[in-house]
Order: structure tokens, then C-alpha cells, then sequence
């Protein structure tokens, strides 16, 4: 795999990263996941972010989640919000529905609806709300 990064001409610093998470007995699913960002070549902040996610073993489902927004470019300071969830351990079903808004709406209410998670306000009352910000002006 690393043999493979290096014939591709991947810089070094992203090889190091891969061979960081190898290190870190990573299941290979994850180390490809890494591995296919690098390929991608998405930001290295972003992989970064990736790695720390899967050398604290998050959850599958979550470093599957916060790969799909890096993907879909979404903005750093976004990833970097559901990431926050993520290590806060907030329940699935919430981040699921932050990820959710984050591709359908504005900005400034996602953050808002971020700030509801992490206060922790009961999941009915974050639904309503989020279904008042995808409602078309």
C-alpha cells in the first residue's frame, strides 16, 4: 500500500501520515479510507483530521461520515463541528441529522442547530426547528 503511495508520487508528509496509522494498528478498511483521501488529494488538514479520527477509534460510521464531507468539499470549519460531536460523543442520530442539514441548508442554521446538540436539547424539539430551516423562504 505505502509501496503504492510512493509510485503514485504522493508527498512525503502523507505517506508518513499512512504509515503513522499502519503503526497505530489500524483495521485496513480505515487505513484505506486514509489512504484513498491521500489519493484524492484533499487537503492535508482535512486528512489530518481523518487520521486523529481513526488513531482515537471513532466509530466506523463517524470517520465514514466526516470522509463524506471532506469528499464533498464541505468547509473546514463544518468538519470541523461534526468532528467536535463526534469526540463530545453526542448520539448518532444527532450527528446524522447535523450531517443531514449541513447538505441542505444555510450555514448560519446549521450552526445553530450544532449549538442545540451540544446543549443537548431533546431530539423532537431539534427536529421541529430543523424542519423550520429547510422550509424554502
Amino acid at each position: 500500500m505505502v509501496v503504492q503511495l510512493v509510485i503514485n508520487q504522493i508527498p512525503r508528509y502523507l505517506i508518513e501520515m499512512v504509515v503513522q496509522v499502519v503503526i497505530n494498528q489500524i483495521p485496513r478498511y480505515l487505513i484505506e479510507k486514509v489512504v484513498q483521501l491521500v489519493i484524492n488529494q484533499i487537503p492535508r488538514y482535512l486528512i489530518e483530521m481523518v487520521v486523529q479520527l481513526v488513531i482515537n477509534q471513532i466509530p466506523k460510521y463517524l470517520i465514514e461520515m466526516v470522509v463524506q464531507l471532506v469528499i464533498n468539499q464541505i468547509p473546514r470549519y463544518l468538519i470541523e463541528m461534526v468532528v467536535q460531536l463526534v469526540i463530545n460523543q453526542i448520539p448518532r442520530y444527532l450527528i446524522e441529522m447535523v450531517v443531514q442539514l449541513i447538505n441542505q441548508i444555510p450555514r448560519y442554521l446549521i450552526e445553530m442547530v450544532v449549538q442545540l446538540v451540544i446543549n443537548q436539547i431533546p431530539k423532537y424539539l431539534i427536529e421541529i426547528i430543523s424542519k423550520l430551516c429547510v422550509i424554502p423562504n
